[in-house]
C-alpha cells in the first residue's frame, strides 16, 4: 500500500492499493463511521416519458461515504466498502466502492495513538 497523502492532522491519509495484503490490511483498518472518498462509477438518472426506461449510463463521479460495512473477498481479490452517500450526487443513498489493484482512496477518521512500548526489567 503506497501513501501518497498524509494529514493526521485532519485525520485524513490517501492510498493506493498495490498488493493483496493491502486488502486485508484495509479490512482492519477502515471501520464503521470512517469516511471513504474515491472516484466509482455511478448511473445517471434520466428524467423521460418513457414507458419502459432505457439502460441508465454511467459516468465516473467522485463519492464521499460514511462507512456502514467491509467485506473482504479473498478469492476475487477484492474489498467493498458499503455506506451512505455524505459527498456527490444522490446524498444519502447507498453506495459501495469495489477496490481492486491500483485503486485510489482517502480514509478520514479519528486515528488512535500509537501504543507506546513499555520495557520491563526483572532483576
Amino acid at each position: 500500500m503506497r501513501v501518497v497523502h498524509k494529514d493526521l492532522k485532519h485525520g485524513k491519509i490517501k492510498l493506493v492499493v498495490e498488493t493483496l495484503d493491502d486488502f486485508w490490511h484495509l479490512q482492519h483498518l477502515v471501520e464503521p463511521n470512517d469516511i471513504v472518498t474515491a472516484q466509482t462509477w455511478r448511473r445517471e438518472r434520466e428524467v423521460g416519458d418513457k414507458l419502459r426506461p432505457e439502460r441508465l449510463k454511467k459516468r465516473r463521479v467522485t463519492l464521499s461515504i460514511r462507512v456502514e460495512g467491509v467485506e473482504f473477498h479473498k478469492h476475487a481479490n477484492r474489498l467493498r466498502l458499503l455506506g451512505t452517500i455524505l459527498r456527490g450526487p444522490d446524498i444519502g443513498k447507498h453506495h459501495s466502492f469495489s477496490l481492486e489493484f491500483g485503486s485510489a482512496l482517502a480514509i478520514t477518521k479519528n486515528w488512535r495513538p500509537e501504543p507506546v512500548a513499555v520495557h520491563v526489567s526483572y532483576s
